[in-house]
């Protein structure tokens, strides 16, 4: 029982590694996604279930070139689920780079004398799996005649293969090779000449939005400007009038100051009125002294008179 467990499974650096062989097929850097659809079905086949098993056996068989593209994962390998990340990195790598490879590709084929649907068949041979129908219908629909283009725009709606066939019935509609004479129209030229018209048709009606949408944003500019103005002149009414009631609020302090200079000048000329007025009367009174004295002094009766007074 212990010889048959060793067959079946061996401990080896660390890895489990399963009695049923793990065929890794060749890497295909175009599909890197399809590649590890095909590994991990031989992993379920041959049982191995651990991480660092399956990122031993992906590193193991990675061309030196394509291993370039996730050198930092593999020199630093994540502690969990690194397995996962190599695989999602890897993909999304190199599915931008063919991607951008292709497209430089696409963008240098013309149409030649292909129809347009043969055309795109081709750009979507070239294309493969890796470049998205949004981006191949861009650069197919830009490799079509001018005159194609404006009339299948009316048509964007459609899927990717009925504006193909359109395009086809256009190119067949539109072909100018060299016809007998006819009395009258053939029913191609007639869907011809209605389709010509519908594109004029079409173009006026949108040269006439864009007008419309001109206009209308004129008149938005218009109406913004208007309002810009009328708020100014409120704002200067409303700064005129704050203007105002600090002059007035000025001119008053000018008057009390003024009333206050005035009446402190009346009170100075007052004052100095008071102080001429009591030395003038001090002088007059001297005066009458002074007369008195010497009148005493000058009558000698008056002299008798006071000292028989005082004795």
């Amino acid at each position: 029982m212990a010889n048959s467990e060793e067959q079946l499974n061996v401990l080896e650096n660390g890895f489990a590694i399963s009695h049923v062989a793990v065929r890794i097929p060749p890497f295909i850097p175009n599909d890197p996604e399809l590649w590890f659809s095909m590994v991990e079905e031989n992993f379920t086949t041959a049982g191995v279930t651990k991480d660092a098993t399956k990122f031993g056996y992906i590193t193991g068989v990675l061309e030196p070139r394509y291993a370039l593209e996730v050198r930092d994962i593999i020199v630093n390998k994540p502690t969990t689920n690194a397995y996962g990340v190599l695989k999602s990195e890897l993909i999304k790598r190199l599915s931008t780079s063919q991607e951008q490879k292709t497209r430089r590709l696409l963008e240098l084929e013309e149409m030649g004398g292909r129809k347009p649907s043969q055309f795109l068949r081709h750009l979507q041979t070239l294309a493969g799996p890796t470049v998205p129908d949004t981006m191949l219908r861009t650069l197919w629909f830009a490799r079509l005649p001018p005159n194609m283009q404006a009339i299948l725009a009316a048509h964007r709606d459609l899927s990717l293969v009925k504006i193909a066939e359109l395009a086809d019935s256009i190119a067949d509609l539109t072909d100018h090779r060299p016809r007998i004479a006819e009395a009258t129209p053939s029913a191609g030229d007639v869907l011809a000449a209605q389709l010509q018209q519908l594109t004029v048709t079409l173009q006026q009606q949108i040269s006439s939005l864009r007008q419309e949408v001109s206009e209308l944003k004129m008149a938005e500019e218009k109406r913004k400007t208007g309002k810009k103005v009328r708020i100014g002149y409120k704002k200067l009414y409303v700064e005129d009038e704050i203007w105002d009631e600090k002059s007035n609020t000025i001119q008053k302090e000018e008057d009390r100051y003024r009333m206050r200079n005035q009446t402190y000048h009346n009170s100075q000329e007052a004052r100095k009125a008071e102080e001429q007025e009591r030395e003038e009367n001090e002088m007059r009174l001297t005066t009458r002294t002074q007369s008195q004295r010497q009148t005493v002094q000058e009558s000698p009766m008056l002299m008798d008179f006071l000292r028989h007074q005082r004795n």
